[in-house]
């Protein structure tokens, strides 16, 4: 990939924001975060409904499973990813009670 000099000073400065001296890898980890939040578009729109069928109540039970377990190896996130993780955790409670 083609940089500009102002795109590429800029990608260094939020991968050291990050803690990353690698900008290769800031961007793997970058486009990580995007396919993470994408998929979890069906599960926010599950999350919403008040009523859940079993089936529904076992999807977002093993989402939130995997991705419990991913989020604290994940190296960049979104600013709203961990507010959505705990909307996440709590609606799993409400679930399991």
């Amino acid at each position: 990939m083609k940089l500009s000099k102002s795109q590429e000073k800029k990608l260094k400065q939020e991968a050291g924001l990050h803690g990353m001296d690698d900008v290769g890898e800031y961007l793997l980890e970058k486009m990580k975060t995007v396919i993470r939040w994408e998929e979890t578009e069906s599960i926010r729109n599950l999350m919403q409904k008040n009523l859940l069928s079993e089936e529904q109540k076992s999807m977002l039970i093993d989402f939130g499973k995997k991705n419990l377990e991913e989020l604290p190896n994940a190296k960049v996130l979104f600013e709203n990813e961990e507010h959505f993780m705990i909307k996440l955790k709590v609606k799993l409670k409400e679930i399991n009670s």
